[in-house]
């Protein structure tokens, strides 16, 4: 259920600023592809068990995230550093 797009509605607790636009799509095949304003990020990512995921960027592990996700909904929490949780509304 984490494919697709998602828009971005919080970090590390607070909302987004109003105007900020940032969306994040999951596709099957791993790829992670992040537009933030103008810039465009493309990671990746693989499920390390039922709950978690690792991201990579530039075939370097990043961060680690405990992944809820319901049909509209996907929360990304980072054990490691709470700025780094993010919730998301899905686009489509």
């Amino acid at each position: 259920m984490i494919l697709g797009k998602w828009r971005l509605l919080s970090q590390g607790g607070r909302p987004v600023p109003a105007g900020r636009k940032e969306t994040v799509e999951f596709t099957a095949d791993g790829k992670q592809t992040t537009i933030m304003m103008t810039q465009t990020l493309n990671n990746t990512y693989k499920f390390v068990d039922d709950q978690t995921i690792q991201q990579y960027f530039r075939d370097q592990p990043t961060s680690k995230y405990i992944v809820a996700v319901t049909k509209s909904d996907l929360s990304l929490a980072c054990p490691t550093n709470q700025d780094l949780d993010v919730t998301y509304k899905r686009v489509n």
